[in-house]
């Protein structure tokens, strides 16, 4: 049986030398929508398919495409229990290294491209890297729900 369907777009390769924050974003725009520059954040802000919203940085300096995502941290009833969260959710899920700070609990991920990065994998680790501060945030929530 034969389709008319169009065959899917391959994610490109980008090579050290293009890597750019514009260059990245428009390389993912092709699979995951993004809502455009954050002025706030300042990072590309992507959140459409995704199971919490990512921001992306590029930082030249390092050679990182860097992920990063945040949430209110009004889940804790003191620093302590933050702390403790913290240190759990780091033992517990991989990919995703938690922090608190300004009142917020945040992620953060670095994927080095040096010798140039493969588009594909940075979509799947965008997808991966959101469903796992998703589950962090859900052991707590549980957690503070289990405890009321």
């Amino acid at each position: 049986m034969r389709t008319n369907a169009k065959p899917k777009p391959q994610p490109p390769f980008i090579s050290e030398q293009e890597i750019s924050l514009s260059r990245v974003g428009k390389a993912i725009e092709q699979f995951i929508n993004t809502e455009g520059f954050d002025e706030e954040i300042g990072g590309l802000l992507f959140e459409e398919t995704l199971d919490w919203p990512i921001w992306i940085w590029v930082d030249h300096d390092y050679r990182y495409i860097i992920l990063k995502t945040c949430r209110v941290a009004d889940i804790f009833a003191n620093g302590r229990e933050a702390m403790n969260w913290v240190n759990t959710a780091n033992e517990q899920i991989g990919l995703v290294q938690f922090h608190i700070a300004d009142g917020r609990i945040w992620g953060r991920h670095w994927i080095s491209y040096v010798d140039g990065v493969n588009i594909g994998q940075v979509i799947e680790t965008l997808r991966r890297f959101s469903s796992s501060f998703l589950a962090g945030v859900m052991i707590q929530l549980d957690n503070a729900l289990n405890l009321a």
